[in-house]
């Protein structure tokens, strides 16, 4: 009777360990609520039927970070509460070496209290998705398998020497946004293709926003929209380019630079960049610049036409949500937007950055109603078969198992 007893401990016990839910953790250092940091929030949310999720903020300095993952109920740790974030890169080498050096106490204090709590928390996977986690992660002694998200294209150029080094001695899987960002990993010699999965973000129509914003000052013309943050490489200039050509040749349209200014002077000088050169071109009345709303669905449902003239793309979340919202997409055939947008079909692919591109195909869809609703709804189409929130976890939990 007493084995039989101790035998059903030991089964019980088995079953028990079997059945418990492994434990993810998602490892971040928010400066600001961009499309990647969503991304993430929402991607905890929908695992949690599947694993016990957790995120990590390891400064707890963005507000509205902190805000989103309360919203959607998640086990939200933070490892230091700073007023403020830490900026590194800076307009010169000489004020980022500056930068980083006079953070260093801070980083490496960071690091330390970090895996401390991740060694709490007993993960069976970290996931980190930039240089300041991946950095913190660094010989670490954990049990996790460390999972790296690649939101990025990551081509070589874009990869620093200290990534690359990260990469090798830290990841066991990178999961790219695209299939963009796979073959550039892979081409880039930082990881094989058997480290190296796809998952595309799925897009929730049914949790978008119903609201509509006001574009002012145009009745019957264009409304288009560039959601970005404040970056060189996001195109801003370009767009402004394209607004003094649409006037020239008359077409009646109002434009909206919608985007975050990221903390530190680049990002603050790029946008006075912008604003000048509007001025310059006697633009005030076509372009209306929005900055700093982390949730922009509501001008995406206004408009017509995304314009997207960007240097590099993950995969391009704005892009996903134009095409789900039934809108028309015109932009650089660059990272991961050739994994969405088949030139005359779901949307257009310009040269790069070449304005006269993007002002043809606005006058083209401007002047041919039907052809925009075939291009929209063979969007639309590809957005519901393709990129669903079940696609995205069935392939997430693939990868865990």
């Amino acid at each position: 009777m007493c084995l039989y007893l101790v035998f059903l401990c030991c089964r019980y016990s088995q079953i028990c360990i079997y059945c418990k839910m492994k434990r993810v953790v998602f490892f971040e250092s928010a400066q600001n609520l961009g499309g990647a940091r969503i991304a993430t929030v929402d991607l905890a949310e929908r695992l949690t039927d599947y694993y016990d999720c957790h995120i990590v903020d390891a400064h707890g300095s963005c507000s509205q970070f902190v805000d989103y993952c309360k919203k959607k109920d998640l086990q939200l740790h933070i490892v230091h509460g700073l007023s403020e974030p830490t900026v590194i890169s800076s307009k010169t080498k000489i004020q980022s070496i500056f930068n980083l050096l006079k953070s260093v106490p801070l980083l490496l204090t960071t690091k330390r209290k970090s895996l401390q709590l991740l060694g709490t928390l007993d993960a069976d996977y970290v996931c980190v998705n930039s240089l300041r986690t991946l950095f913190y992660m660094y010989r670490h002694k954990l049990k996790a398998k460390i999972v790296f998200f690649a939101h990025g294209w990551y081509i070589p150029r874009q990869i620093s020497p200290i990534l690359k080094f990260l990469f090798k001695k830290t990841v066991d899987i990178f999961v790219c946004g695209s299939e963009a960002t796979r073959h550039a990993l892979f081409c880039g010699n930082i990881a094989p293709l058997s480290k190296l999965e796809v998952v595309h973000i799925g897009i929730d129509e049914t949790r978008m926003t119903l609201n509509k914003a006001q574009f002012g000052g145009v009745n019957n013309g264009v409304k288009i929209l560039h959601a970005a943050g404040f970056t060189c490489g996001k195109g801003q200039l370009v767009s402004v380019e394209v607004a003094r050509l649409l006037k020239e040749r008359g077409l009646p349209f109002k434009m909206i630079l919608a985007g975050l200014i990221y903390a530190g002077q680049e990002s603050q000088s790029y946008y006075d960049k912008v604003l000048t050169l509007i001025k310059q071109y006697g633009l005030e009345s076509e372009v209306e610049l929005v900055t700093n709303k982390s949730n922009i669905i509501d001008y995406m449902r206004a408009c017509d036409i995304l314009i997207h003239p960007s240097d590099s793309e993950g995969l391009g979340m704005v892009i996903m949500e134009a095409m789900c919202l039934k809108k028309v997409v015109v932009c650089n055939a660059v990272g991961g937007t050739i994994d969405m947008v088949l030139d005359g079909f779901t949307g257009y692919l310009t040269r790069y950055n070449n304005v006269e591109d993007y002002v043809g195909r606005i006058e083209q869809l401007y002047n041919d109603k039907s052809l925009y609703q075939y291009i929209s709804d063979n969007a639309y189409s590809l957005i519901q078969n393709s990129f669903t929130i079940q696609k995205q976890v069935d392939a997430i939990c693939r990868i865990f198992k």
